[in-house]
């Protein structure tokens, strides 16, 4: 609960709250001068008591006060760098990390892999993911060709979006073996069996993308920052 509510909250909120929070500071300053001021010899003892009661309570807020805003702050900080990171990579698109390329290459070369063919929608950042994916591929030994279609695929038969990344395998233990080496380190978003075993309903009963075909690599547009991440049992 307390994530979702961190994760919620947005600049312009927290900006509006350090606000409040400086001017509560400065009526707690203002408490100080009074507390210091009535302390003078000039007052009645009740008065100079009341006034070293304000002196310390103005103190004591104040000094929580400033603790507030200086988190704030730092939190205002942080949302902002995390906003300018998320808008770097939204302007770079979709990247395969020198790690992530390892781990791949690791798991699959010298495994039995079928051949896949990527397919790949007509949108310019998914044709530059595409040809970086073509790439890991090769060098972890799979055989792959890359397929770009003249048109967004019809996704009215389906409940899943042609967007992402999609792994759709023959169901074979063989064709498993590609979908999760991707999905494992973050590369691709899904994965289906587009041929399930016996006893398993046919893919358009089960409401499989219709756009995938077996051994196939299907790249969308960019999944959008709050989508759920599939991940099949």
């Amino acid at each position: 609960m307390a994530v979702s509510i961190f994760s919620s909250v947005r600049v312009d909120q927290l900006e509006i709250a350090k606000w409040a929070l400086v001017s509560l500071y400065v009526l707690c300053t203002a408490g100080v001068v009074l507390g210091v001021y009535w302390e003078g010899h000039k007052f009645s003892p009740a008065k100079q008591q009341r006034g070293w009661q304000i002196l310390v309570i103005s103190l004591g807020v104040e000094m929580l006060l400033g603790i507030a805003i200086f988190a704030t702050d730092g939190w205002i900080g942080q949302l902002q760098r995390d906003e300018i990171a998320f808008l770097q990579r939204e302007v770079r698109g979709r990247e395969i990390s020198p790690q992530q390329a390892s781990s791949v290459i690791s798991v699959l070369r010298g495994q039995t892999v079928p051949a896949f063919t990527i397919i790949v929608v007509p949108d310019v950042e998914a044709g530059r993911f595409a040809i970086s994916v073509w790439e890991l591929l090769k060098a972890a030994g799979v055989k792959t060709e890359v397929k770009f279609l003249d048109r967004e695929p019809d996704a009215t038969r389906s409940i899943y979006l042609p967007i992402g990344m999609i792994v759709c395998d023959d169901g074979s233990v063989d064709g498993d073996r590609l979908f999760k080496a991707l999905f494992e380190v973050g590369i691709a978003t899904a994965g289906f069996p587009i041929r399930p075993p016996p006893g398993f309903p046919s893919q358009h009963e089960a409401g499989l993308p219709i756009f995938c075909q077996p051994n196939s690599v299907f790249i969308g547009r960019r999944t959008p920052a709050q989508e759920i991440w599939f991940r099949r049992g």
